[in-house]
């Protein structure tokens, strides 16, 4: 790598304990905040009690910090990703530049994963309604009221 790459990458070292803590704890803020909520059919995080592998991911993750992403499933599919993306509130912003200090949303059926058939992505887990997030290191709870307020739109 070269100098400059190195002494960025010393330098975010640093400080990575501490941004691990913070989006791990926003992860499941939003997490649990999400389960419960009427317009989510599913969500996915390994810090959730529902959460299939959870006993596992208790094992594996260190001082029960189970990292930024997570996943979730809008009820009303293609019709109500397009409504949340076009009226997702900030601090949120929609991209896909996944593990930064930046909290945010992105859309896998036509982002990350857009050249897959729909028999493919079904494969994987992937419907219409699936959104994949990021969470950084914001305020929690401006995180939950932005999301509270983009999904009351809906």
């Amino acid at each position: 790598m070269s100098p400059m790459v190195a002494f960025f990458t010393l330098q975010s070292i640093k400080t990575m304990h501490l941004r691990i803590r913070e989006q791990s704890k926003n992860a499941t803020q939003i997490a649990t905040f999400l389960a419960s909520h009427p317009k989510i059919e599913k969500v996915g995080y390994p810090g959730l009690l529902c959460f299939p592998q959870k006993a596992l991911a208790d094992r594996q993750h260190k001082n029960g910090l189970h990292g930024g992403m997570l996943y979730f499933v809008l009820k009303g599919g293609a019709d109500a990703s397009s409504k949340f993306i076009q009226s997702l509130r900030r601090p949120w912003s929609f991209g896909a530049n996944l593990g930064g200090v930046e909290s945010l949303i992105s859309y896998p059926i036509v982002m990350s994963n857009g050249t897959m058939d729909a028999t493919q992505l079904q494969s994987i887990g992937i419907s219409e309604g699936f959104m994949r997030v990021s969470c950084g290191i914001e305020d929690g709870k401006d995180l939950i009221y932005a999301l509270d307020a983009t999904l009351s739109e809906l």
